[in-house]
């Protein structure tokens, strides 16, 4: 969505503040009260969370308020980025910023080291290394690790990334999840 097509305020707000948080905080795990800390030192971040309503008197951001603000925009996706809920810390809900990577212009796109379903050879461009899955946040549980050692049973593809939250992986090409669900199905032999 073109950022002159938002006739709608509210989705406009909801931009600025994927914006400002994926210049500030990008991708990495956090809460409402780390967000709030950040935006003490970073004018584009509390001006998105004072367009949402989150910022009182004083420059003050209220996280009950942002936290229950961030719930109700959960997964909500604009330009390619949505706000993902994750497991809770010590009672607060912990937060990321999911979808298009952050940082750099777009490069020339590369190539995927990853063996494709066709079984192509990739070890004469790789050298000594050997094929890899991504992994932003943990290594996978055993039965993702052996799920993400094969193709993806929806599309064939190969390659995946951590998606939701620790041990729930996804696959690239077509979003398919695994992870807790396949790990337990691997355990009792159903896999």
């Amino acid at each position: 969505m073109a950022r002159n097509d938002m006739k709608d305020p509210e989705t406009a707000d909801l931009l600025g503040l994927h914006t400002a948080w994926r210049d500030v905080v990008g991708t990495e795990r956090t809460t409402a009260a780390e967000v709030a800390e950040k935006a003490k030192d970073h004018t584009n971040l509390m001006q998105a969370l004072s367009a949402i309503g989150c910022v009182e008197r004083g420059q003050i951001v209220n996280t009950k308020r942002l936290g229950k603000y961030l719930g109700t925009v959960t997964d909500r996706r604009l330009n390619g980025l949505r706000i993902q809920r994750l497991a809770d810390r010590s009672g607060a809900g912990v937060w990321r910023l999911a979808g298009t990577e952050v940082g750099g212009n777009g490069g020339f796109g590369g190539m995927d080291p990853s063996p494709t379903r066709e079984g192509v050879d990739v070890s004469s461009c790789m050298g000594d290394q050997q094929p890899t899955h991504e992994s932003h946040e943990s290594p996978p549980s055993a039965g993702a690790a052996a799920a993400i050692a094969s193709a993806c049973e929806a599309c064939g593809a190969t390659a995946w990334w951590e998606e939701t939250a620790p041990g729930v992986w996804a696959c690239k090409a077509c979003k398919a999840p695994i992870g807790a669900g396949y790990a337990a199905g691997a355990a009792e032999g159903e896999v």
